[in-house]
């Protein structure tokens, strides 16, 4: 019947996958071409290139710069910019405010045409000190330096505002106050310079927002610099009031050459594509150059905002995805008669099955989208590496793990660990897995969810939504069907990743005239050097650490998870088993190869179409947000609803494996320890659907707290993950092939593990050091956890007192937490 129901589930597929293809055919993928044609693109390029070049004013030539700039059409400007600086006449400060929005992805640089930008305003003799403060305003400079305070309250109205903005730049509500308080007064430099500082704000406070409106509200229309104070209202407004403010910025279209500059900065920012024909005008027939360069700037701009974002056969086409997930889990729940067909399958699963399902279940949202992203930022050298593995990874577990696995007839994993070790061990080792799993759920679904918020250009408000729907859909099908729904969704979520990737590569092969369009023909600058071994802990990326970091993370994961050893013993033998990890690699080796595919095809189609590039967003430094735009915007109508139920697919599986292991080990491990009782097949049946049940609440409850975690959590997440993954294998190593391991040496060398694995992970917050590779956390904690524990299991501690052994226990940890505690207060 299993066997009978994957081919029903794989027929639904390819019914859905033919309904894709059908609307493939008809629907178009690309942006309408009547609203944002090539012929005005290239004109506005054109405007601002001859601006740049031609004009005779100086900033006019900075302002048409950096519009080309900020518009990802930034070629020559630096060159230009350097004949320029040449000319004694040219602006220090705007030639270096030109160079460091140029070089905004090159720090060290960066900061120093700014140090240079700051100097002026420093020299109290310089006539620039005014353009000075603007500029770092400008470039979001956020520093309370004494003078720039000194004059924020004591500094005449022609430049008190101005480092009131610099002040509020550093996201301090009293410092944004204090700038809007100028928005009170009757002398019109003092709001001028207060609206035109907020316009550049990404938001307000509501408090801010209310001086605005007030102000906007009291001057008569032909109040000086009243445009200024319309447009930082137009900029800022909620929905609601956003059409009433931009009529009335709009009465400017006719005013004078500084009201209608500020009228199409302020489009710039928030307008839309009902302002085109009003820019178009401005663009063609403004007899000034500084009003035509702002026009360019913002139609270009309003047109990288343009999101078709997800229609109704997309919804169609991921509520019956939906829906099939939730069909599963009802069909299976009818066929669970005992505990072991409900948690391993009866062991009776097939190895194609059990393979790609373990790779499914490792494969989250996060790292769907973040290959394609690392292909394009820093190049293909780590998944080229993982797809070379295979020849080490696979022997190594094949052959020295899995005999060993299938040896016993376990449900938890953590089984193995107690006959060599002891119960305290095996419990510990489950603590530690039901821990990391947990919090890996939560922030999956978290992560996720926000993923798909930006993707779908919704309001974060929305996160909370999307994993309750999620979690709940996950948690049925998990909870009634046990193991075998969960293998059976996996691999179908496999194939629509790997169907949503192709479909990917296939669009942009057609759309830029084949695939020898994108294929790289050599090594892109921004990519990371090729460095085969270096002992430099600060070189991100080097072959040798690369390979033993991938060897390490899967064997360590393969050897002591409870999904991968879950899907193994699920199976019938050893040979299945062999074949279950093979099917693993394999499947992992596909996607990944067709995901480089997808990084080098949007590579090459994003420098071809720099105006797909989203408004505000870069192509390199913004990598990981590319594919997700592209697959909401550029992907046929119906093709973006199948590939968003594959990458929240993604999550769910991953989701659902976690909830069917950790109610494995509870139900076997951690409940029987509890209550000292033993239970009946039937008991432990209910215990384990009632266990999953509670556990998918749990996390989807958690889930919708975790934005209250600081910091990048993404960053944070997979840190976190690294520090269990060696000293929880060091469990089973030291129970599997080290016959002298003792549980107190065992136990301290993975506490050691975790503490070297912590240290390399947060160096830079403990530091304020660059920080270390993170190819150096796997293989470091897995010598130390393996080495340590060896060593200390040779301390003759049988026999001995608890009191010998805490002693023995904190002089051997003392020195960690002394390291940590120094590297901390450093």
């Amino acid at each position: 019947m299993f066997q009978v129901m994957q081919r029903i589930h794989f027929l639904m597929l390819f019914f859905m996958i033919f309904t894709v293809i059908m609307l493939f055919s008809v629907i178009p993928a690309w942006p309408d071409e009547k609203t944002h044609t090539a012929e005005r693109r290239e004109q506005c390029i054109h405007v601002l290139r001859e601006a740049m070049k031609s004009e005779k004013s100086f900033w006019v030539k900075v302002h048409a710069a950096e519009a080309l700039i900020l518009n990802v059409y930034s070629e020559g400007v630096e060159d230009y910019f350097q004949q320029l600086a040449k000319d004694p006449s040219s602006s220090i400060v705007g030639i270096s405010r030109v160079f460091a929005r140029i070089n905004r992805k090159n720090a060290s640089v960066y900061q120093s045409h700014v140090d240079r930008i700051r100097d002026e305003f420093l020299d109290k003799d310089s006539p620039n000190r005014v353009g000075a403060l603007e500029s770092l305003g400008k470039l979001g400079y956020a520093e309370h330096l004494p003078e720039i305070v000194e004059t924020a309250e004591n500094g005449s109205s022609d430049i008190r505002g101005f480092a009131r903005w610099v002040l509020a730049n550093t996201g301090n509500p009293e410092d944004e106050t204090c700038l809007a308080e100028l928005l009170n007064s009757e002398t019109p430099k003092d709001y001028f310079y207060a609206s035109y500082a907020l316009r550049f704000m990404e938001k307000v406070t509501p408090q801010t927002y209310e001086l605005i409106e007030s102000c906007a509200a009291r001057l008569p229309q032909d109040a000086l610099h009243r445009v200024y104070v319309l447009s930082v209202r137009f900029v800022h407004a909620p929905p609601e009031q956003k059409s009433e403010a931009c009529s009335a910025l709009l009465y400017y279209v006719n005013g004078e050459k500084n009201e209608r500059y500020e009228m199409c900065e302020a489009l710039a920012i928030r307008g839309n594509d009902a302002d085109i024909p009003i820019l178009e005008q401005l663009l063609n027939n403004d007899p000034e150059t500084d009003v035509r360069v702002s026009a360019a700037n913002a139609l270009l701009r309003i047109e990288r905002r343009y999101f078709r974002g997800l229609r109704w056969p997309d919804w169609i086409i991921i509520a019956l995805y939906g829906a099939a997930m939730i069909a599963i889990g009802i069909y299976f729940s009818k066929r669970q008669k005992t505990s072991e067909e409900y948690l391993v399958g009866g062991r009776q699963v097939n190895s194609f099955v059990a393979g790609i399902s373990l790779f499914a279940s490792f494969l989250s949202t996060i790292s769907y989208l973040a290959v394609v992203g690392e292909v394009i930022k820093h190049g293909p050298l780590v998944f080229m590496v993982h797809i070379a593995s295979i020849i080490v990874v696979y022997p190594l577990t094949a052959y020295l793990l899995i005999p060993f696995f299938m040896k016993l007839p376990i449900t938890s994993a953590y089984e193995i660990i107690e006959k060599p070790l002891g119960k305290g061990v095996r419990i510990a080792g489950s603590i530690i897995f039901l821990l990391t799993r947990f919090v890996w759920m939560a922030l999956l679904i978290y992560l996720t969810s926000k993923a798909l918020v930006v993707m779908l250009n919704w309001d974060e408000s929305y996160i909370t939504y999307i994993s309750i729907v999620g979690g709940i859909i996950t948690v049925i099908y998990s909870t009634m069907g046990g193991l075998r729904a969960v293998l059976t969704t996996d691999v179908t979520q496999f194939f629509i990743l790997l169907l949503g990737a192709v479909l990917t590569v296939l669009l942009v092969t057609i759309k830029m005239g084949g695939a020898g369009t994108w294929i790289p023909t050599e090594w892109a600058p921004n990519w990371d050097k090729l460095v085969f071994f270096s002992l430099d802990p600060h070189i991100r990326l080097t072959i040798f650490f690369t390979i033993i970091h991938i060897i390490t993370w899967w064997i360590s994961t393969a050897g002591s998870d409870q999904m991968a050893i879950q899907r193994f013993v699920a199976t019938r033998n050893v040979k299945a088993a062999r074949r279950t990890f093979l099917f693993t690699q394999i499947s992992e080796k596909i996607l990944f190869s067709v995901l480089i595919s997808v990084g080098f095809s949007l590579l090459s189609f994003y420098r071809a179409n720099p105006f797909a590039i989203p408004d505000g967003k870069d192509l390199i430094s913004d990598a990981d947000f590319l594919f997700p735009n592209f697959i909401a915007n550029y992907l046929p109508i119906g093709v973006s609803g199948l590939v968003v139920a594959a990458i929240f697919s993604a999550a769910m599986s991953s989701l659902s494996s976690g909830i069917n292991s950790t109610s494995a080990v509870l139900t076997t491990d951690i409940i029987p320890w509890l209550t000292r009782k033993s239970y009946n097949d039937n008991i432990r049946l209910k215990q384990a659907k009632w266990i999953s049940l509670i556990v998918g609440v749990l996390v989807v409850g958690i889930s919708s707290n975790m934005a209250l975690v600081p910091g990048n959590i993404t960053e944070v997440t997979a840190k976190t993950n690294g520090l269990f993954v060696c000293p929880l294998f060091n469990l089973f190593f030291m129970a599997i092939f080290i016959p002298f391991a003792t549980p107190f040496g065992t136990i301290i060398g993975s506490i050691y593990g975790v503490a070297v694995a912590y240290i390399i992970a947060f160096w830079d917050v403990m530091t304020g050091q660059p920080g270390l590779t993170f190819l150096w956390i796997g293989p470091s904690s897995f010598v130390v956890s393996i080495g340590g524990s060896m060593i200390l299991s040779l301390i003759p501690t049988k026999g001995k007192s608890a009191l010998v052994k805490t002693l023995w226990s904190i002089a051997l940890l003392a020195p960690i937490v002394f390291i940590i505690c120094m590297l901390w207060r450093i």
